[in-house]
């Protein structure tokens, strides 16, 4: 048998990104598409978290389609 459980927690709204700084703890992992990190949205981002280290993955697709 296996069990997989994942609690989540969604912050959306004003205020939402300032809430980083007290859920980041140590690492942080943004995960973007291109544009976001080419505009400097991702780096803004990772600097509210005020993680001590952070890695960027940026080959998400936007917008992507149902075919395979």
């Amino acid at each position: 048998m296996e069990v997989f459980f994942c609690k989540t927690e969604i912050y959306a709204g004003t205020g939402a990104l300032h809430m980083l700084k007290y859920l980041a703890q140590g690492k942080v992992l943004v995960v973007c598409d291109p544009f976001f990190m080419e505009s400097g949205k991702a780096k803004q981002v990772a600097e509210l978290s005020g993680g001590e280290q952070v890695a960027y993955f940026s080959e998400v697709r936007p917008d992507p389609g149902v075919a395979l």
